[in-house]
């Protein structure tokens, strides 16, 4: 399974390019914007996402809570939803990570890093790298989150790690993403005291 670039027109279902900000295609987008009252009350039926017909769906958010709406990253709720998507992301193959490489304004150095190396130093904060589900459910759902950007051909910020001191920054959730898919190298923002002192 590649990962997905297209959705779907919220409207009447058809499938489009992914734009989240204007989920409609070409031919209902023209129709409701030039009736602007039917399009601040139209009634939408189709996830953009998966294309599937929910009640859920609205302008502000046109994706379905079963498959397709990110997970607040913080709750600890352990509902059907949750369990249902766990179960599926567990089997997500196929898909590679996607990573937005755009060099930073700090000077942050771009490396290549093996999976294996960045795990060991996660390992040190306690997440569990073995079963990368078998952490939190607040972990598990940042994990899902990933893998449902990467799955939409969506790009995601590199972790960064300071050098000196072996220490992730920011990003573990990411690398343990990218290790369930079995990536072995992913780029990553390094820094340095020497470029911390150059930045101040």
């Amino acid at each position: 399974m590649n990962n997905i670039h297209a959705g779907f027109c919220v409207f009447c279902g058809v499938s489009i390019d992914w734009n989240i900000n204007s989920p409609f295609c070409k031919i209902c987008f023209k129709v409701l914007i030039t009736k602007t009252s039917r399009f601040n009350r139209c009634e939408l039926a189709f996830c953009h996402g998966c294309g599937c017909y929910s009640k859920s769906i609205t302008v502000e958010y046109p994706l379905c809570k079963m498959r397709c709406r990110p997970f607040d990253r913080d709750s600890a709720l352990n509902d059907d939803i949750y369990i249902q998507r766990l179960n599926r992301y567990k089997q997500l193959k196929g898909i590679h990570s996607i990573w937005d490489c755009f060099p930073r304004g700090d000077s942050i150095v771009i490396n290549e890093y093996c999976i294996s190396d960045l795990l060991s130093v996660i390992e040190d904060d306690g997440l569990n790298t073995n079963d990368v589900f078998d952490n939190s459910i607040s972990s598990n759902k940042r994990i899902m989150n990933t893998l449902w950007m990467w799955e939409f051909g969506l790009p995601i910020s590199l972790p960064i790690l300071n050098k000196d001191d072996n220490y992730l920054i920011d990003g573990r959730h990411r690398i343990l993403a990218a290790s369930h898919l079995y990536e072995r190298k992913i780029p990553i923002y390094c820094q340095t005291k020497r470029i911390m002192r150059s930045i101040l």
